[in-house]
C-alpha cells in the first residue's frame, strides 16, 4: 500500500468515528428533547390544577399517560398549614413506618431496594425490581414524597442521574406547599 492510500484509509476511518459520535449526540439530543416535552406536560397540568386532589390526578395522569410510570405513590408527611382538603389516604399518618426515613430524606434517591413499610404503598400485583424516592420540599423540610418503581432493575438503578426528576419534585413540592399552605 502506498503512504497516501494510508493516509485515505486513516481519513475515511476517523470520518466514519465522528459520524457514529454525531449521531450518538443527536440521540441523547432527541431523548432530552423528548424528557424536556414530558416535563413541560407535566408542569402544565399541575398549573391546571385548583385543589389538592386535581393535583394527585394530574401527577397520576402524567407519571401514567407521559412517563409510561403506572406504579408509583404520592404521600404527604406533613398536615396541611390551612384548610386545605386533602385527597382519603394522601397523608400518611404520624406513625407510619416510613414518615421517619422520609423526613430524613434530602434528595432523590434510586435504588433497587426500600423499606418494608414504603413498598407497601406501591401496587402489590406486580414485581418491582427499582425504585426511585423523589422528597417534596416544603419550605426547606421534607413534606411529602412521590415513590415510584418499575418492573425493570436498571430504570431506576443507583447512580442515575437525578437532575430532571428533581425538577418534577420541584415543580410539584411548589404547588403542594401553596395549596396546603406551607408556602408563604
Amino acid at each position: 500500500r502506498s503512504f497516501a492510500q494510508g493516509q485515505i484509509a486513516s481519513s475515511r476511518l476517523k470520518t466514519e468515528k465522528m459520524a457514529q459520535r454525531v449521531e450518538e449526540m443527536l440521540d441523547a439530543a432527541h431523548s432530552n428533547h423528548a424528557t424536556m416535552q414530558r416535563l413541560l406536560a407535566f408542569d402544565l397540568r399541575l398549573l391546571k390544577a385548583n385543589t389538592v386532589g386535581q393535583a394527585a390526578k394530574a401527577v397520576s395522569a402524567s407519571l401514567k399517560d407521559d412517563f409510561g410510570l403506572p406504579h408509583f405513590a404520592l404521600k404527604l408527611i406533613c398536615a396541611p398549614k390551612n384548610k386545605a382538603r386533602l385527597p382519603e389516604g394522601l397523608l400518611l399518618p404520624a406513625g407510619h413506618a416510613a414518615v421517619q426515613e422520609w423526613l430524613a430524606l434530602k434528595q432523590p434517591l434510586c435504588g433497587h431496594q426500600i423499606s418494608p413499610a414504603a413498598r407497601k404503598l406501591l401496587p402489590q400485583d406486580v414485581i418491582l425490581e427499582s425504585f426511585l424516592q423523589l422528597p417534596l420540599h416544603f419550605g426547606g423540610e421534607t413534606g411529602g414524597v412521590l415513590l415510584l418503581g418499575h418492573e425493570d432493575a436498571a430504570h431506576f438503578a443507583p447512580g442515575l442521574p437525578t437532575e430532571y426528576v428533581e425538577r418534577l419534585a420541584g415543580a410539584l413540592a411548589a404547588v403542594l406547599a401553596r395549596m396546603t399552605g406551607w408556602s408563604s
